[in-house]
């Protein structure tokens, strides 16, 4: 279809040169005229019969001979007679033996006789002309380069001419003015002048004022006149109007051409005038180009077009005429913008020329708002034009618009051009429409805005007055006319603030349920997005075929159609298809313009030529390919130039507004960075931050350049009582996900693009991220199932998998501080806020509110350090008035950390703050609560006490509550003293582990607490922290936080035996094999130990493990103490054996 269109385009369109065949008869006139005219045929004696000019036989003798003047000579060497003679018709000739003469046929025709005689006069070169020697009634002398001798000569023989239907005396620049007057007088005959059809004079640029009064006088008589060319005849503003007046009169006339004929002169209302007059008449092709006119003239021949019912073609190309140089580029813009505004009153117009009027992306939204609905246009001319991607995209929009008939636009070096400024605030862009525009109503670029913001609310359903906040006094909204376009005011200002948000409460959204982010984007892009229509398609098709082999043309064709136009996978496959060379960047281009589907990915991932193709796409594509609209969450680094990347950007932009609006229905906290409502955090944008640009992501104009890095952070959460993934699926997925098929970064990607599918708790978040060896690679982890977890109260399972604070630092840079901040177990937590951002004033009210109703003091180690640097120890303690969230200050750092003892923790305040700001719903009592303490929150040698009361070879406290009632006593009051504690440990048996040089070196603890003072600092810790509320004893609740932190050393071990389980398939013998080889003995040590596991893949708490399994505190683990192991791996395999 896209070649028969061309083809038949061509065909129509490209003018073919007309060959004319020399006939005989025409050879023959051309002998006969040259014969009359040869020196040797003329009677220059008396004593001639009858031949040639005179009807006489012309003797030639030798004196006659030497009489001949010099030019009869030059002529003679120039043209022979007898080459013509003998190549001719032999009826011409006639020998006579006796006196060798010549005999010619006698000049029947007056007007060649006045015609050679005129010649001989002025010794001039007569002319074989058609119309001379009788071939034809055109007078056709265009391109001959005649002077005023020859066009004088033709002029003599006008009288004696019976007709004359066609004068063309085009390019020929040497006539004169007196020249061209003379020959105009010449024709004005009655008989003569009425049967003229078409004139030409196209190029005489000497004609002046003299030729210019007698073509108005003759035009008055030229009743058939059809077509007149007067392109570059300076015409004198005398003259202008009494031509316009003439061309006006003619109802025949159907074509003129007056281009670069200085129409444009004269006082505004002079060319008012010319203008009005000369569209009176029923002229079907007017050209006007290369003339100079300006806003004004343009709005009044856009007035007169509005009331032409005839004109079909329109030439305008370079007549925008160049203003004053101003600061406001919109006010500087091309005048032509008065002129396309009102094309949609051209009823008739069917093409149109524009080229050359310094066109830019103003003036193409101009023309993209003016014929969206115009039913008579058919091509448009915008050669040489700035339009750059923005007006090409402008220009492919009006082109594919199923309401109108266009079928070609010429976008010929147009490729090049001006793009919207940062600063630039009057920029409409259909994908982001939203914001505040201060317009000018006498600006056509400024209306032809509003006319926009109108279609937009028109194509969404939505009333203007719901989604146009207009602040000028006295604006009244405008209807759309009959022929669809709104005719908005053209004097005054106007400010519109156009509320992107209530975009998405049409009606076409309402069916959308507040988590299906997928289906909302498609619903969206159905509405903004220009969709290419089935019966346009071949037109835009054609276009880009044209462009095959032209690489920057085939480039901002690609960048035009990426942004606002959506395809369907067939279209991407017939562009791919039509050049071999730009295959691959159009799939790079426009997979993102395309429905996001599977299967559309698949098919165009089919389409590459070569390998290389592939790679080079895939690695553009990788972004895109990476992210999953359902889970947008995650950090991004994107390169705006790379169409993909900027589609993810545009999907997080939208994703951004749905998700506010969504906030805004459930009435729910704000928890972003900077007090917006926004979901994104971090924004950087060449190294600045965002916020120094826009206050919110959502409303920012992206740019097509440079790189831009977000961390997003979704909202969604899983329904209350939403299910888990199935332990039997999770072990296949772990075990998959252990398989070294790929690098790690592969398969975080692979993880996020499989998130949405299911839904996790934390231990499996846990087990997730411990099968990743790099700090960033489980936080990447983390971030991007965080939005995946049933619960949100057991944090502390997972973030066990980080490693230090800095890593739970910058997790909460990405997710938000208000976000992961640990609402319902903040015991042992550290903070770090930084107060000029506004979700971490929310945690430090939120912390202080919390510490006053729990206890004051259970922030230690507060720290604020001011802006300045100045570091203020908060001496009389964290101000109480911080827990109004409008009393914290705004900036300085501020960090601490918090304790709590169970009995003063205060959980239903806990859940409050927990579901207000997390938007989780807790119907958990405070027992149902796993309460929970990470290995890495406890001290050392608080687990190295942990781990001797729970592997105590003599049994004597098999539980920690018995260890509580042991140390405490029989008869105690229910709380434990340091000495208490001390004696207990003493009697157990208890020995701390020396340092890895000194594995075998121990003290009691007796011994520990009354001579080695490092060791009763390391016992005094022990009992501080199991004392967080200062009390001087440990009482039962506090005596749980053991339990906690068993809790945490029992799951560290049951993985590491799901681990060996998945692995070698419960064999404990084969891992211990393996262990064994890695030591070489069989006695393993604890780096030894963490080595060979992690070499196997497990990247979990091993050291834990390891001092679980080391029952005889050595510093080393044999193979009965690794056969602990043993007993959770029965435990697991009979819960499997349950489950199934």
């Amino acid at each position: 279809q896209v070649n028969a269109w061309l083809l038949q385009f061509k065909l129509l369109n490209v003018k073919v040169r007309d060959i004319r065949d020399i006939t005989p008869e025409h050879r023959a006139k051309i002998v006969n005229f040259w014969c009359e005219y040869h020196s040797d045929a003329w009677d220059m004696g008396t004593n001639q019969s009858s031949g040639a000019l005179g009807g006489r036989v012309f003797q030639a003798t030798s004196a006659q001979r030497k009489n001949e003047s010099s030019l009869s000579r030059s002529l003679q060497r120039s043209v022979s007679l007898g080459s013509l003679l003998n190549t001719s018709s032999q009826d011409l000739v006639r020998v006579e033996n006796d006196t060798k003469r010549k005999l010619l046929p006698p000049v029947r025709d007056p007007r060649r006789m006045r015609y050679l005689r005129q010649c001989q006069s002025q010794a001039r070169m007569p002319l074989a002309l058609p119309f001379v020697i009788g071939q034809s009634t055109k007078l056709n002398v265009a391109g001959l380069d005649l002077t005023d001798d020859d066009i004088l000569a033709i002029a003599e023989a006008l009288p004696d001419a019976a007709l004359v239907d066609d004068i063309n005396l085009g390019e020929n620049a040497m006539l004169s003015d007196r020249a061209l007057e003379h020959l105009m007088k010449r024709l004005m005959r009655p008989g003569l002048t009425m049967k003229i059809t078409n004139m030409s004079f196209s190029g005489c640029i000497r004609a002046g004022r003299h030729f210019q009064q007698a073509l108005v006088n003759l035009m008055n008589d030229a009743f058939e006149l059809r077509t007149l060319d007067l392109s570059r005849v300076k015409l004198s503003l005398k003259y202008q109007l009494p031509l316009c007046e003439a061309i006006s009169n003619r109802e025949a006339l159907e074509v003129v051409n007056l281009m670069d004929t200085a129409m444009g002169g004269g006082t505004p209302s002079h060319r008012s005038k010319c203008i009005t007059t000369l569209l009176q008449g029923k002229l079907r092709v007017l050209n006007l180009g290369w003339n100079s006119f300006d806003a004004e003239f343009f709005s009044i021949l856009g007035q007169c077009l509005g009331q032409n019912a005839s004109l079909t073609t329109l030439g305008l190309s370079n007549t925008a005429a160049s203003g004053a140089e101003t600061e406001n580029v919109e006010e500087s813009s091309t005048p032509v913008s008065h002129l396309i505004e009102q094309l949609w009153k051209a009823k008739p117009l069917q093409k149109l020329d524009i080229s050359m009027n310094r066109i830019d992306f103003r003036a193409a939204l101009v023309l993209d708002a003016a014929v969206e609905h115009h039913k008579a246009l058919k091509q448009i001319i915008l050669k040489d034009n700035p339009l750059g991607a923005w007006g090409v995209r402008c220009g492919l929009r009006t082109l594919t618009y199923k309401t109108n008939v266009l079928n070609y636009i010429d976008f010929a070096g147009c490729y090049s051009g001006e793009e919207p400024r940062d600063e630039d605030s009057l920029v409409f862009n259909p994908s982001n429409m939203g914001g505040g525009y201060d317009l000018s109503l006498e600006n056509p670029y400024h209306r032809s805005i509003l006319r926009m913001l109108y279609k937009t609310a028109d194509r969404l359903k939505l009333e203007p007055d719901f989604l146009m906040q207009v602040s000028t006094p006295g604006y009244v909204h405008v209807k759309k006319n009959a022929e669809g376009f709104y005719d908005v005011p053209t004097e005054g200002e106007v400010s519109v603030n156009f509320n992107a948000d209530r975009c998405l409460e049409s009606s076409s959204f309402k069916d959308i349920k507040p988590s299906n982010f997928n289906g909302y984007l498609e619903r969206f892009f159905d509405s903004t997005r220009h969709i290419l229509p089935d019966e346009k398609a071949v037109q835009l098709f054609a276009l880009w075929k044209e462009l095959d082999g032209c690489n920057h043309e085939q480039t901002v064709f690609l960048r035009a159609l990426s942004r606002d136009f959506g395809f369907s996978i067939a279209n991407l496959m017939t562009l791919a298809s039509t050049s071999q060379l730009f295959k691959a960047q159009c799939i790079i281009c426009l997979l993102g313009a395309i429905p996001q589907e599977s299967s559309n990915y698949y098919l165009s991932q089919m389409m590459y030529s070569t390998s290389m193709e592939c790679i080079i796409s895939r690695h553009k594509l990788r972004v895109l390919d990476s992210f999953n609209t359902s889970n947008p969450t995650g950090h991004y680094k994107l390169k705006l130039e790379n169409a993909p990347d900027y589609a993810v950007a545009q999907r997080l932009m939208l994703l951004d507004k749905w998700e506010m609006l969504i906030d805004k229905r459930l009435g729910r906290f704000d928890l972003s960075q900077n007090h917006n409502g926004g979901h994104s955090r971090n924004e950087e944008f060449q190294g600045r931050r965002l916020s120094l640009i826009v206050d919110n992501f959502s409303d920012w104009n992206l740019p097509e350049y440079d790189d831009f890095e977000l961390d997003y952070i979704s909202s969604q959460i899983p329904a209350a009582g939403q299910a888990t993934i199935s332990n039997v699926f999770f072990d296949q997925f772990l075990l998959t996900l252990n398989m070294e098929y790929c690098s790690t970064s592969v398969k975080i990607a692979a993880l996020r693009r499989v998130s949405h599918q299911f839904y996790i708790d934390s231990r499996q978040m846990r087990m997730i991220m411990g099968f990743f060896a790099l700090a960033e690679e489980r936080c990447e982890v983390m971030v991007t199932f965080f939005t995946r977890l049933v619960e949100v109260h057991h944090s502390k399972v997972y973030k066990v998998r980080l490693d230090n604070f800095e890593d739970h630092l910058q997790v909460q840079k990405r997710l938000g501080f208000a976000r992961c901040f640990p609402y319902v177990q903040p015991e042992n937590c550290q903070f770090e806020l930084d107060l000029s951002y506004y979700d971490q004033r929310v945690c430090i009210a939120n912390l202080v509110y919390l510490a006053s109703r729990e206890k004051i003091a259970n922030i230690r180690n507060a720290s604020y350090v001011l802006a300045d640097g100045t570091v203020d120890e908060l001496v009389m303690g964290v101000p109480r008035s911080w827990e109004q969230l409008d009393r914290v200050p705004c900036s300085g750092v501020f960090s601490c950390s918090y304790v709590c003892a169970p009995e003063d923790r205060n959980y239903s305040l806990r859940r409050q703050l927990c579901q207000t700001h997390t938007y989780y719903e807790m119907n958990l009592t405070e027992d149902q609560v796993s309460w929970w303490t990470g290995v890495n929150e406890a001290p050392s040698d608080v687990l190295e006490v942990l781990l001797f009361l729970m592997s105590n070879k003599d049994k004597k406290t098999p539980t920690l509550e018995k260890a509580f009632v042991f140390i405490d006593g029989v008869d105690g009051n229910g709380v434990i003293t340091f000495r208490e504690l001390t004696e207990g440990l003493e009697e157990m048996g208890f020995r701390f582990r020396g340092d890895t040089v000194r594995l075998r070196r121990s003290v009691t603890a007796m011994e520990a607490a009354q001579n080695n003072p490092d060791a009763r600092e390391r016992l005094h810790h022990v009992f501080r922290y199991l004392d967080p509320g200062g009390e001087g004893s440990i009482s039962k609740q506090e005596w749980e936080v053991l339990s906690q932190l068993w809790r945490e050393v029992q799951l560290s071990i049951s993985e590491l035996a799901r681990f060996f389980l998945r692995t070698f398939n419960g064999n404990l013998d084969t891992a211990w094999s393996r262990l064994r080889d890695k030591a070489g003995s069989d006695r393993i040590s604890e780096r030894i130990f963490m080595d060979s596991i992690r070499e196997m893949g497990y990247y979990g708490p091993v050291d834990v493990a390891f001092k679980r399994f080391d029952v005889s505190f050595d510093g080393v683990v044999t193979h009965e103490e690794f056969q602990l192991l043993k007993e959770f791996v029965t435990t697991i395999t009979n819960q499997r054996l349950s489950m199934c």
